[in-house]
Protein backbone atom coordinates (compact mmCIF):
# COMPACT_ATOMS: atom_id res chain seq x y z
CA UNK A 1 0.00 0.00 0.00
CA UNK A 2 2.81 2.41 -0.89
CA UNK A 3 1.36 5.22 -2.99
CA UNK A 4 4.64 6.94 -3.82
CA UNK A 5 5.33 7.61 -7.47
CA UNK A 6 6.91 4.63 -9.18
CA UNK A 7 9.05 4.23 -12.24
CA UNK A 8 10.64 1.39 -14.16
CA UNK A 9 14.28 1.62 -15.14
CA UNK A 10 15.00 -0.72 -18.05
CA UNK A 11 18.66 -1.48 -18.78
CA UNK A 12 20.14 -3.31 -21.74
CA UNK A 13 23.47 -4.93 -20.79
CA UNK A 14 26.31 -6.33 -22.83
CA UNK A 15 26.50 -10.09 -22.19
CA UNK A 16 30.31 -10.24 -22.21
CA UNK A 17 31.32 -7.07 -20.35
CA UNK A 18 28.17 -6.91 -18.16
CA UNK A 19 28.14 -3.14 -18.66
CA UNK A 20 24.96 -1.23 -19.46
CA UNK A 21 24.64 -0.29 -23.13
CA UNK A 22 21.33 1.54 -23.06
CA UNK A 23 18.65 2.53 -20.57
CA UNK A 24 15.17 3.95 -20.56
CA UNK A 25 12.91 5.23 -17.78
CA UNK A 26 9.15 4.58 -17.78
CA UNK A 27 6.57 6.04 -15.42
CA UNK A 28 4.61 3.65 -13.19
CA UNK A 29 4.63 -0.11 -13.50
CA UNK A 30 5.52 -1.39 -16.97
CA UNK A 31 2.98 -3.98 -18.09
CA UNK A 32 3.19 -3.79 -21.86
CA UNK A 33 5.60 -6.25 -23.48
CA UNK A 34 5.66 -4.16 -26.68
CA UNK A 35 7.50 -1.47 -24.66
CA UNK A 36 10.39 -3.92 -24.33
CA UNK A 37 10.43 -4.61 -28.05
CA UNK A 38 10.33 -0.87 -28.82
CA UNK A 39 13.21 -0.21 -26.42
CA UNK A 40 15.33 -2.85 -28.12
CA UNK A 41 14.47 -1.38 -31.54
CA UNK A 42 15.28 2.18 -30.44
CA UNK A 43 18.60 1.04 -28.93
CA UNK A 44 19.76 -0.37 -32.26
CA UNK A 45 20.64 -3.75 -30.77
CA UNK A 46 19.94 -6.74 -32.96
CA UNK A 47 20.37 -9.63 -30.53
CA UNK A 48 18.77 -9.31 -27.14
CA UNK A 49 17.46 -11.71 -24.48
CA UNK A 50 14.90 -10.35 -22.04
CA UNK A 51 15.56 -11.53 -18.46
CA UNK A 52 12.78 -10.85 -15.97
CA UNK A 53 11.92 -11.74 -12.40
CA UNK A 54 9.14 -14.20 -11.60
CA UNK A 55 6.70 -11.34 -10.98
CA UNK A 56 6.61 -10.70 -14.74
CA UNK A 57 5.55 -14.27 -15.52
CA UNK A 58 2.08 -14.69 -16.92
CA UNK A 59 0.83 -16.72 -19.85
CA UNK A 60 -0.26 -13.50 -21.56
CA UNK A 61 3.23 -11.98 -21.26
CA UNK A 62 4.88 -15.17 -22.54
CA UNK A 63 2.51 -15.38 -25.51
CA UNK A 64 3.22 -11.74 -26.34
CA UNK A 65 7.01 -12.20 -26.07
CA UNK A 66 6.74 -15.15 -28.43
CA UNK A 67 4.44 -13.25 -30.81
CA UNK A 68 7.07 -10.50 -30.98
CA UNK A 69 9.80 -13.15 -31.59
CA UNK A 70 11.68 -12.07 -28.47
CA UNK A 71 14.04 -14.38 -26.63
CA UNK A 72 13.42 -14.48 -22.90
CA UNK A 73 14.32 -16.05 -19.57
CA UNK A 74 11.67 -15.81 -16.86
CA UNK A 75 11.53 -17.92 -13.70
CA UNK A 76 8.33 -19.81 -12.95
CA UNK A 77 6.64 -19.35 -9.61
CA UNK A 78 6.94 -22.39 -7.36
CA UNK A 79 3.21 -23.02 -7.53
CA UNK A 80 3.27 -23.34 -11.32
CA UNK A 81 1.73 -26.70 -12.21
CA UNK A 82 4.11 -27.08 -15.17
CA UNK A 83 7.04 -27.75 -12.85
CA UNK A 84 7.68 -31.51 -12.66
CA UNK A 85 8.98 -31.68 -9.09
CA UNK A 86 9.62 -35.41 -9.44
CA UNK A 87 12.51 -34.55 -11.82
CA UNK A 88 14.41 -32.77 -9.06
CA UNK A 89 13.68 -35.24 -6.25
CA UNK A 90 17.30 -36.44 -6.01
CA UNK A 91 18.93 -33.45 -7.70
CA UNK A 92 21.46 -32.97 -4.90
CA UNK A 93 22.86 -36.46 -5.58
CA UNK A 94 23.86 -35.53 -9.15
CA UNK A 95 27.05 -33.98 -10.46
CA UNK A 96 25.09 -31.16 -12.10
CA UNK A 97 25.82 -28.06 -10.04
CA UNK A 98 27.67 -24.77 -10.22
CA UNK A 99 28.77 -22.10 -7.80
CA UNK A 100 27.03 -18.73 -7.79
CA UNK A 101 27.22 -15.96 -5.17
CA UNK A 102 29.15 -18.22 -2.78
CA UNK A 103 26.57 -21.00 -2.82
CA UNK A 104 25.92 -24.03 -4.99
CA UNK A 105 23.00 -24.32 -7.40
CA UNK A 106 21.89 -27.74 -8.66
CA UNK A 107 20.59 -28.18 -12.21
CA UNK A 108 18.31 -30.90 -13.59
CA UNK A 109 18.01 -31.87 -17.23
CA UNK A 110 15.94 -29.30 -19.13
CA UNK A 111 12.90 -30.37 -21.10
CA UNK A 112 10.53 -29.09 -23.77
CA UNK A 113 6.96 -28.16 -22.91
CA UNK A 114 4.64 -26.53 -25.44
CA UNK A 115 7.62 -25.52 -27.65
CA UNK A 116 9.31 -23.87 -24.65
CA UNK A 117 12.41 -25.03 -22.84
CA UNK A 118 12.13 -25.33 -19.08
CA UNK A 119 15.29 -25.58 -17.01
CA UNK A 120 15.10 -26.74 -13.39
CA UNK A 121 17.41 -25.40 -10.70
CA UNK A 122 17.53 -25.87 -6.94
CA UNK A 123 19.05 -23.22 -4.69
CA UNK A 124 19.03 -24.69 -1.18
CA UNK A 125 19.69 -21.34 0.49
CA UNK A 126 16.77 -19.72 -1.31
CA UNK A 127 14.54 -22.67 -0.44
CA UNK A 128 15.29 -22.31 3.27
CA UNK A 129 14.80 -18.55 3.09
CA UNK A 130 11.35 -19.05 1.53
CA UNK A 131 10.38 -21.45 4.32
CA UNK A 132 11.57 -19.00 6.99
CA UNK A 133 9.76 -16.07 5.37
CA UNK A 134 6.50 -18.01 5.26
CA UNK A 135 6.78 -19.13 8.89
CA UNK A 136 7.44 -15.52 9.98
CA UNK A 137 4.27 -14.42 8.20
CA UNK A 138 2.23 -16.85 10.29
CA UNK A 139 3.06 -14.63 13.28
CA UNK A 140 2.61 -11.28 11.57
CA UNK A 141 -0.35 -12.04 9.25
CA UNK A 142 -2.23 -14.99 10.80
CA UNK A 143 -5.37 -14.16 8.81
CA UNK A 144 -3.53 -14.99 5.56
CA UNK A 145 -0.86 -17.48 6.67
CA UNK A 146 -1.08 -20.61 8.80
CA UNK A 147 0.92 -23.71 9.63
CA UNK A 148 -1.68 -25.81 7.82
CA UNK A 149 -1.19 -23.74 4.64
CA UNK A 150 2.58 -23.97 5.13
CA UNK A 151 2.30 -27.76 5.26
CA UNK A 152 0.47 -27.69 1.91
CA UNK A 153 2.98 -25.30 0.33
CA UNK A 154 5.98 -27.24 1.59
CA UNK A 155 5.14 -29.95 -0.92
CA UNK A 156 5.85 -27.42 -3.70
CA UNK A 157 9.04 -26.35 -1.96
CA UNK A 158 10.35 -29.89 -1.58
CA UNK A 159 11.69 -31.74 -4.58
Amino acid sequence: MDFQRQFVLLYLYDATTLKPLYYRIFPGNMKDVSTLKNTISISGLEQCVYIADKGFFSEANIVELERLNMQYIIPLRRVNKKIPYHQIKDIELTENYFEHAERFIFHAQGFKLENRTIELFLDGKLKEQEKNDYLKRINTLPEDFSKAKFNEKIIAMEP
